[in-house]
């Protein structure tokens, strides 16, 4: 095989001296995050997916670092797959469904990628694996551009790889994604495209990018060798890339997407960075992560020539999505009851099923509030829907509630919205020391079997352990006497992220109360009384979809504003 060719490796990394001068290695990071709400993170774990990602892998360079003179086959590869399995290892969060992105610059030589990627299929679910090249990868000897990607794109083919060359990767819940091609995406209407988008949590739009637009550091300083060496291609490809990015972005502007390229966004368009969007990027070996108000960069992974730490990072992104989105404000008729479901089914309530035989079903939509209803054969009356259970109104006029559900829907907020601060606050800490952190009503959960019920009167924390049923509950006076009976890992998490200064306002005092060991044994069900309630108003503030109505509300507020 001769994968060491020592004299092909010196000659190729002498010419690329002019790529180290041009590109001068600074990996010490620059990290601008004046302001970061991340609004596409998702603090129920089973809604969302991390992005693990890296760039600049050059594993030529790491060869030569590694071996002074020529080694056998089997020392190479046995090499590249060590990166391979440490580069993985390194992701200690991640699960199954989580994603890896290679944004380019893994090798000059396709023996060596090809080793490198068919070990990575073995330790990552293939097609969660998602590559674009980078201008290292064009250094092939047969300077042709098409004959490149299309190896490139066989062998992913075969190992099951999601491979971007200007396509779009939708990606859903539960590992659902589809791609569309260069020629399909720009085949679509924009109203097409937004349609496509309608049922998938986030997309990804990638490619190499290109440097038509980089005046300093393109084609013609040698970046893509013989394969693309005058100025003219160089720009030919960037608007090739420039064209799609411009379709998604004229089509679905406030959307999810990553814009997931190996050459900074400057390098291929002047169009202003979207705030709603994620970028991804390597090439420059400069590491930089910006997240501000206005953008959002990850650049930070950039491995590049000297080092041979292939630590990934990550970040995360929900895979939630509402079908409704698009449409106006007004009284829709739902033709088919299956998009009511799916309208709950992208919200991560999979489990919603509406199955009576209605005569009409609703949806009013309103300033970002959603409520739906229905009619039934032989029945005067309408229904409001609270999921899958119709509840009867006594108002059967349905513009009326298109009328008033903007109010109705500040009415039930007003009070919950400090309650509400109150269950993330604590949610978010739960997860600071690996618990869940799901919110379901007034119960955050820690595990399957331990949880915190936060009480929406008088603010108290009582945490619980409830492993056959919802009657029987062993009540704990605090969270780490809880943690240390029945979460033995968590209870560590927790003690040392105390020790390094973690707190949180919403439970300090609870925590100052000590760990008392004995339980007491609760056989009722009392706290789950209010949570049903509670659980109602949840909808609300993270849906915003009411899901029961109370004229009198809307009396007493109307009342109140003509007395004042």
């Amino acid at each position: 095989m001769g994968l060491f060719k020592h004299d092909f490796y010196n000659e190729h990394i002498k010419n690329s001296i002019m790529d180290i001068n041009a590109v001068e290695e600074d990996l010490s990071p620059v990290v601008i995050d004046d302001y970061f709400s991340d609004d596409y993170a998702e603090s129920d774990p089973s809604n969302s997916l991390r992005l693990y990602y890296i760039s600049d892998i050059h594993l030529m360079h790491k060869l030569k670092n590694k071996f002074s003179r020529p080694k056998s086959d089997k020392s190479i590869i046995a090499y590249i797959e060590q990166l391979a399995e440490e580069m993985v290892e390194s992701a200690t969060q991640r699960q199954s469904s989580d994603y890896l992105l290679i944004a380019g610059d893994v090798s000059f030589d396709f023996s060596v990628s090809e080793i490198f990627f068919r070990k990575l299929t073995k330790l990552w679910i293939s097609k969660n694996i998602v590559v674009i090249l980078g201008n290292h990868e064009l250094w092939d000897k047969s300077n042709n551009l098409d004959y490149i990607i299309k190896k490139y794109r066989d062998l992913f083919s075969e190992l099951d790889i999601t491979f971007l060359h200007n396509d779009l990767l939708f990606v859903r819940r539960f590992g659902f994604s589809k791609k569309l091609s260069e020629s399909e995406l720009l085949k679509m209407s924009e109203q097409e495209l937004v349609e496509a988008f309608l049922e998938k949590g986030f997309a990804i739009l990638g490619g190499l990018g290109f440097s038509g637009l980089n005046e300093n550091f393109n084609a013609t300083k040698g970046v893509y060798r013989g394969t693309i060496s005058s100025l003219e291609q160089d720009k030919a490809e960037t608007a090739k890339f420039e064209t799609v990015y411009k379709k998604v972005l004229s089509s679905v502007p406030n959307d999810k997407v990553v814009v997931f390229t190996h050459t900074p966004k400057e390098n291929w368009t002047y169009e202003d960075y979207n705030s709603n969007w994620i970028y991804v990027n390597g090439h420059t070996h400069q590491d930089l992560c910006y997240r501000t108000e206005s953008k959002t960069i990850y650049a930070n992974n950039q491995v590049g020539y000297k080092s041979s730490n292939l630590s990934l990072k990550h970040f995360t992104l929900s895979t939630k999505y509402n079908i409704y989105r698009y449409l106006p404000d007004g009284i829709h008729i739902i033709t088919d009851a299956k998009n009511y479901e799916l309208f709950y089914a992208g919200s991560g309530k999979s489990d919603m099923r509406f199955r009576r035989k209605h005569k009409e079903l609703y949806l009013v939509k309103k300033n970002g509030i959603y409520a739906f209803f229905c009619t039934f054969d032989n029945k005067p009356n309408l229904y409001i829907l609270d999921g899958g259970m119709p509840h009867k109104l006594e108002n059967s006029d349905i513009n009326y509630y298109y009328e008033n559900i903007d109010v109705y829907a500040h009415i039930l907020k007003k009070p919950y919205k400090k309650y509400y601060e109150k269950l993330q606050e604590l949610s978010k800490f739960v997860q600071s020391f690996g618990g869940d952190g799901t919110v379901h009503g007034c119960i955050v959960d820690i595990d399957f079997y331990n949880h915190i019920y936060l009480n929406p009167f008088d603010g108290k924390i009582t945490p619980y352990y409830a492993p056959y049923s919802i009657i029987d509950k062993y009540v704990y006076n605090t969270i780490p006497a809880l943690l240390s009976s029945n979460c033995k890992q968590l209870y560590s998490n927790y003690k040392k992220m105390i020790a390094a200064g973690g707190s949180s306002d919403v439970i300090v005092k609870e925590l100052e109360k000590g760990i008392i060991k004995i339980p007491q044994y609760v056989s009722e069900t009392d706290i789950y009384k209010p949570s049903r309630a509670m659980r109602k108003m949840q909808y609300l503030q993270e849906l915003n979809v009411i899901r029961n109505w109370d004229d009198n509300l809307i009396k007493k507020y109307k009342y109140k504003t003509l007395d004042a």
